[in-house]
């Protein structure tokens, strides 16, 4: 199911490329992820999206980050190694932490792009440019997501 859905949702935040491998095992991994974790995974593939683009990105860029979450490898890595870094889970549990602990969920994505940011920090004023290209995405993953729970309701 996973891999259908991954294309349904490629397309839709695409306007209808066609994914590579890479992009579908990618996006396949992080819903398998965010089960396990038990993390809305709508939340994971948009933040996934806004990252990355559902590409592996495996050698850290610049910044240190790593990974289709981008992550910080000092931050999220066990031993703050990225030889001992599951990118794909310890992204999901990065993301996992901070809705724990910051509500609304868009305060939590703010400072997931960047804990920094001062943006992040006013109440109830989480409209950064990230946090704006991450709704965009969520809502574009969850009509795939309606559509998909429908079809499977109605036996197609």
């Amino acid at each position: 199911m996973s891999t259908s859905f991954c294309t349904q949702v490629y397309k839709n935040l695409t306007n209808n490329v066609e994914p590579s491998l890479e992009n579908v095992e990618v996006c396949s991994m992080l819903i398998e992820d965010a089960i396990k974790e038990n993390v809305p995974i709508d939340i994971v593939l948009a933040v996934a999206w806004t990252e990355s683009r559902f590409t592996a990105q495996a050698k850290p860029n610049n910044s240190g980050c790593v990974g289709p979450l981008q992550i910080k490898v000092i931050y999220w890595c066990r031993n703050k190694r990225l030889s001992s870094c599951d990118t794909f889970s310890d992204g999901v549990k990065a993301i996992k932490y901070l809705l724990k602990r910051f509500k609304p969920v868009n305060k939590a994505i703010c400072f997931y792009n960047d804990s920094r940011k001062p943006r992040c920090k006013l109440k109830y004023n989480f409209k950064t440019e990230y946090v704006k290209h991450f709704i965009s995405a969520k809502r574009k993953i969850n009509n795939v997501l309606d559509k998909n729970i429908v079809m499977r309701f109605i036996g197609v």
